[in-house]
């Protein structure tokens, strides 16, 4: 009688563990995400204007690009541009203005126009959200779209002098034109107008270098050098041309 109560017993606990096991734990133990991607109605980039209310970030998280978002990178959130895709966005307070790349999503329905970095938000003068202006840069604007600095976004030649002493700061030189042409829009969108982007051959391979110049004075070199460190661009070189 005894071994038969224990055995009614022992059935009733593994009956009652096996109903627990069937619950829904996801509110406790939510099942792990892995991998990212873009499910945003994507627009086309082309010919894109828009006005409305920027926001700043407040915390690093992973983009939507899979990027994690840097708060000190010149980048941005938008709902439906491209990823990739580089902006003008003006700050119509002030009229300050900076070209950045979206590599994020906002995605509430009321979520601003465009979420940028403070760093971004720094250089436009906004200590909170604004009222900004964006513009895609495409192929067909990228020789009439200047950025802050005034300089447009073509590489250009430099202007011969007559001197011997002609000096370049090489920012760098990538194997990925993308990379290089990222560069290029910070460096430009920071002020500095006299940055050029310059594709060659070497040992047959094409790579292509941003480099800020001509220099003839040590002063000037002096202070785009501070400027470059300022910025958080610490690997670059002077060359002497």
């Amino acid at each position: 009688m005894y071994n038969k109560k224990r055995l009614i017993l022992a059935f009733f606990i593994m009956s009652l563990l096996s109903a627990c096991s069937g619950l829904d734990s996801s509110s406790s133990h939510p099942k792990k995400v892995t991998g990212c991607r873009d499910t945003a109605s994507v627009i086309s980039a082309e010919g894109y204007e828009a006005k409305g209310v920027a926001s700043i970030y407040k915390s690093s998280r992973q983009s939507a690009s899979c990027e994690k978002v840097d708060l000190d990178a010149y980048t941005a959130a938008h709902a439906t541009l491209p990823l990739n895709t580089h902006i003008k966005v003006t700050n119509q307070d002030n009229g300050k203005s900076v070209i950045i790349k979206i590599n994020d999503r906002v995605t509430a329905s009321s979520a601003p126009l465009l979420t940028v970095t403070p760093v971004v938000a720094r250089l436009l003068e906004a200590r909170g959200s604004f009222p900004a202006q964006i513009k895609a840069i495409t192929s067909r604007r990228l020789s009439t779209a200047p950025s802050s600095g005034g300089t447009r976004l073509t590489a250009k030649k430099s202007v011969t002098r007559s001197t011997n002493n002609r000096y370049y700061i090489i920012v760098g030189t990538y194997p990925s034109q993308d990379k290089a042409f990222d560069r290029f829009i910070r460096l430009s969108s920071i002020g500095l107008s006299n940055t050029a982007m310059e594709t060659r051959q070497i040992k047959g391979r094409l790579f292509h270098m941003v480099r800020i110049g001509p220099f003839y004075d040590q002063d000037k070199i002096d202070k785009t050098k501070d400027r470059l460190r300022h910025d958080g661009l610490v690997k670059f070189k002077v060359v002497k041309n």
